[in-house]
């Protein structure tokens, strides 16, 4: 199995793309993300929307949500029965949206709102697993036995986890703190900060010397960027103790991208084609939201010219709240008056 991770918003979607033109790959996009994948909706119900898990920790949704997901019997997020489902039973962005942000902001939710969401929700999980389970006797997504490509950015701090269970080769992409937040703020994604705090093994693991500083920001941007920040620190850790896993900068393959993906397909094992080159460049065009259409070279500093100054020194405050692992330039940046 292939895993692409990255931050949200770090190019994930366009380099796994990119990959799964190989012949020898089948691709899995998120089957982990509650907002469209019923897998994630129906085995995430009980795990942060980025759950943090120990290598130790087998028995838990995230290895099931990977498990069924290379198996034969995987529904695809916008396949017709999957649609049909959630159609059916109402499960639709904004319902995962309010069962997502209810288990990351807990303490926010008033006992009342969470009975009646709860009745409605186990309803729900209840009849979309049934649903799911009947469904999925009758499907073949890998006929092939291709190898699985899984693209998921939610489950990046999983990710000793998922490699202590499964055969992963790792890929890690990052992309610049303000690139990240900027895209964030640009199609208004609440991944933009999802309370990790609330995670107290993570913070009893990594972040006790500098959970002050993060109690302290009170700005959203200062904390979208504490946020990376602790993302990054926290893939740097464990980045040392696996030596094996890949990291590209989505800057360099913006810069270079057929020179940067032909590197990635040898790291990989893959088979490189020259139509792979023509695919790449119609990819290289004017693109929107989650489209993976983009003029790579101009993604590598558009947020400089997206952000104004002071936003820019709100996520430099918030990213540098943690000594930086990674864009450690960010720290001493200065901001050009536009």
């Amino acid at each position: 199995m292939i895993l692409v991770t990255g931050i949200p918003r770090s190019g994930t979607s366009w380099i796994a793309e990119v990959l799964c033109y190989s012949d020898k790959v089948k691709g899995y996009y998120e089957p982990d993300n509650e907002h469209n994948n019923l897998l994630g909706y129906i085995h995430k119900q009980h795990l942060h929307r980025f759950p943090y898990l120990k290598a130790d920790n087998s028995n838990n949704g995230l290895y099931t949500i990977f498990r069924k997901a290379i198996s034969d019997h995987y529904i695809h997020e916008y396949s017709k029965p999957s649609l049909a489902i959630k159609k059916l039973l109402n499960i639709n962005l904004a319902t995962a949206e309010r069962e997502i942000y209810q288990k990351c902001n807990p303490e926010q939710a008033t006992a009342n709102s969470i009975r009646i969401q709860t009745t409605s929700q186990n309803l729900r999980l209840k009849l979309a697993t049934m649903f799911y389970t009947f469904l999925q006797l009758f499907v073949r997504f890998n006929r092939h036995k291709k190898i699985p490509l899984i693209k998921s950015v939610h489950c990046l701090l999983a990710l000793a986890n998922l490699r202590s269970v499964f055969n992963t080769k790792v890929l890690i992409i990052l992309r610049h703190p303000a690139s990240i937040i900027s895209s964030h703020l640009r199609i208004k994604n609440p991944d933009i900060n999802r309370n990790l705090i609330i995670q107290k093994a993570l913070v009893d693991d990594y972040l006790q010397p500098y959970i002050d500083k993060i109690y302290a920001l009170k700005d959203p941007l200062e904390k979208a960027g504490a946020q990376v920040a602790i993302f990054y620190y926290i893939l740097a850790c464990q980045i040392k103790e696996n030596p094996d896993w890949s990291v590209v900068k989505h800057e360099d393959v913006c810069l270079h991208p057929k020179q940067k993906f032909k590197k990635l397909y040898k790291q990989l094992n893959l088979d490189w084609s020259d139509t792979i080159d023509d695919k790449i460049d119609a990819l290289n065009k004017k693109g929107k939201g989650y489209s993976t259409k983009r003029i790579s070279r101009q993604e590598i500093d558009k947020w400089s010219y997206e952000l104004e100054p002071s936003q820019i020194e709100k996520i430099k405050r918030g990213y540098n709240v943690i000594p930086p692992s990674f864009y450690k330039e960010f720290i001493y940046q200065n901001v050009s008056p536009k």
